[in-house]
């Protein structure tokens, strides 16, 4: 088996439709927060995501879901992931300033 016999397979494993996964960006539009948000819930392990392949990015330039590709690529979150998010409890600023005061002593 050769290589490119291999990644042919894959492509046409893999559905075209990504309805089932969202882009950082439509995350953020989902969840009303900042994009950066969503990174950091990435990070620290709040939403699921996965990088997505380049022919991934290809399909989602021509669907426009995307307006280029960044050097470190994009993430794809699952839409169950980010229905999830969207039940949890919200911060209250004394938490996150607590938080905030908490990341000098670690």
């Amino acid at each position: 088996m050769t290589l490119y016999g291999r990644i042919n397979r894959e492509k046409e494993a893999m559905p075209d439709d990504f309805s089932h996964m969202l882009t950082v960006e439509e995350a953020a539009q989902e969840l009303k927060l900042a994009p950066s948000s969503i990174r950091r819930m990435i990070s620290e392990g709040e939403l699921d995501s996965r990088s997505a392949t380049p022919h991934e990015q290809g399909v989602l330039l021509a669907q426009h879901r995307i307006r280029g590709v960044p050097g470190k690529g994009i993430r794809l979150i699952w839409q169950s992931s980010v229905e999830k998010a969207t039940h949890r409890r919200k911060r209250t600023t004394k938490e996150r300033l607590q938080e905030r005061g908490n990341e000098g002593t670690r």
